[in-house]
């Protein structure tokens, strides 16, 4: 991951800085980056998650050269450069892809969450379901 991330073109991102002029210096942006795409490809979008990992996972640790962004951080790095990331991400999976690692189809990332209508006293066992399709033939076949 590392090696593929230093082929990025980030000016876009660095260029965003140069103009700030306000607080501390930020973390490395490829830091950042890299951190948040090991994050992803774990299955891990949530930054405070992200966070707690950069002290547990040894591979985090690596990529993040041992720094411990906090989750504000790691949101307010990831809003700001929303579509300078997106792009980013698509030439990685292009990467991947020469690569032989992915095939690519429909990614999508949706934190959408959505009450469900199932009900456990509806919902079906294997069982009950093989008794109502009999019960069902039986009244098809009267």
């Amino acid at each position: 991951m590392a090696d593929v991330t230093e082929e990025l073109d980030l000016g876009t991102i660095y260029r965003s800085y140069e103009k700030d002029g306000r607080g501390k210096a930020a973390y490395q942006p490829l830091m950042m980056l890299r951190i948040l795409l090991y994050g992803y490809c774990r299955g891990v979008a949530s930054s405070r998650k992200i966070e707690q990992a950069t002290y547990e996972d040894v591979a985090l640790r690596f990529l993040s050269a041992d720094q411990h962004p906090d989750h504000d951080t790691i949101a307010a790095f990831r809003k700001r450069h929303v579509e300078a990331l997106a792009g980013l991400f698509v030439k990685i999976l292009q990467f991947c892809q020469k690569a032989g690692l992915v095939k690519l189809g429909h990614v999508s990332i949706d934190g959408t969450k959505s009450k469900a209508n199932a009900s456990k006293h509806k919902a079906m066992s294997y069982e009950r379901m093989n008794e109502t399709e009999e019960r069902l033939r039986k009244e098809v076949e009267a």
